[in-house]
């Protein structure tokens, strides 16, 4: 293994805090894998980052790999860009508004699966280069078990954001970097995914650089783009609920025997099913927006009906289409109701 020789990195006064923790967690690293000395001991680990280096070496993890993950197959590729639609198509705009700042500021932007599979990514082309020739591409596995101690998979299997510096990652070809992520989940709580902010700190001895701000910033910005995502997603579920609520309802009641009809407060047709349809000789197209009062002639107590915020019940009224005037039995139900609006639906049957 080629590790750095932490006794070198040389201390300055205004920034020991942030150089001391990185030394020591270089040294730290070199103790655990050369020696087996137990991480957890020292102060400057954090303990689900002691525990995750822990499991990275039982995986078999090796530290020195030089190209990540593990690639699907492009059949996989497919299925798993269709298992996270949902996913892709919420967060990708969101992830593309910020091309342009992560290109001029050098970080990356990487939305992965709940399994540590990377969906998407945009960032600098220089950064973007240097992650892709060691495997990070679409439908590249970066799980722990597959590259060790990383930020998403942390920050999946903790459910809160997660930063890690530097020599915090597992393996070498890590070390460089400053990974910020949070996890993604759904409105039952369980995580589907993962978006990960990367800054690569360029130089041969990366722990010179004052890097607390930056820290600061990434962990903040990742986490306000999780919760942006979370809440479309949560927008998204919804309204495919309701549309699927709703064909779900149209188709139902296309095959009931009775004719229905909603109208709005000026009386005039929002929808009907086929039945309906027959009974009025219109076809959907031709009944929508299409005043409902003229097919109850002059019957002036439908007309009350009609407008009426009461629900009403078997009512013998006559309906008059363009071939004929039949009898049937009308109930009225109003929808809803506010100052503004006024919605009804009525069903007609033969007495």
């Amino acid at each position: 293994m080629n590790w750095t020789n932490a006794e070198n990195i040389p201390l300055s006064n205004n920034q020991d805090v942030f150089t001391t923790r990185w030394r020591e967690l270089i040294k730290t690293k070199m103790n655990f894998l050369s020696n087996n000395i137990d991480p957890r001991n020292t102060s400057y680990m954090v303990p689900e980052v002691a525990e995750s280096w822990i499991r990275s070496k039982e995986f078999g993890v090796n530290p020195d790999m030089k190209t990540m993950g593990q690639m699907l197959s492009t059949a996989e590729i497919k299925e798993l860009i269709h298992q996270n639609s949902l996913l892709i198509d919420t967060a990708v705009p969101l992830i593309t508004t910020f091309k342009p700042l992560l290109e001029i500021s050098g970080y990356l932007l990487v939305l992965f699966s709940s399994d540590g599979t990377i969906l998407h990514q945009e960032g600098e082309p220089a950064i973007l280069s240097s992650f892709n020739r060691i495997n990070a591409v679409v439908g590249a596995v970066w799980s722990e078990k597959s590259v060790g101690t990383n930020a998403h998979s942390l920050s999946m299997r903790l459910k809160r954001p997660v930063q890690l510096l530097g020599p915090e990652h597992y393996c070498l070809q890590l070390e460089d970097n400053i990974s910020s992520a949070s996890p993604i989940m759904n409105e039952f709580g369980q995580v589907i995914g993962a978006l990960v902010l990367v800054h690569q700190i360029l130089g041969d001895s990366p722990w010179k650089n004052n890097l607390l701000n930056l820290q600061a910033h990434t962990l903040g910005w990742v986490s306000s783009m999780g919760v942006a995502i979370e809440a479309q997603l949560k927008l998204a579920q919804r309204n495919y609920a309701l549309k699927m609520t709703n064909s779900t309802l149209k188709a139902t009641l296309e095959y009931v025997d009775e004719g229905i009809i909603s109208i709005d407060h000026e009386g005039k047709i929002k929808h009907l099913n086929r039945e309906a349809s027959r009974i009025l000789r219109l076809s959907q197209d031709e009944a929508v927006g299409r005043d409902l009062k003229p097919f109850f002639g002059k019957q002036s107590n439908i007309l009350k009906a009609l407008t009426s915020v009461k629900p009403i019940e078997f009512l013998e009224v006559s309906i008059t289409n363009q071939i004929n005037e039949l009898q049937y039995l009308l109930s009225i139900k109003p929808i809803s109701e506010d100052d503004n609006c006024r919605n009804g639906a009525g069903n007609w049957r033969m007495p």
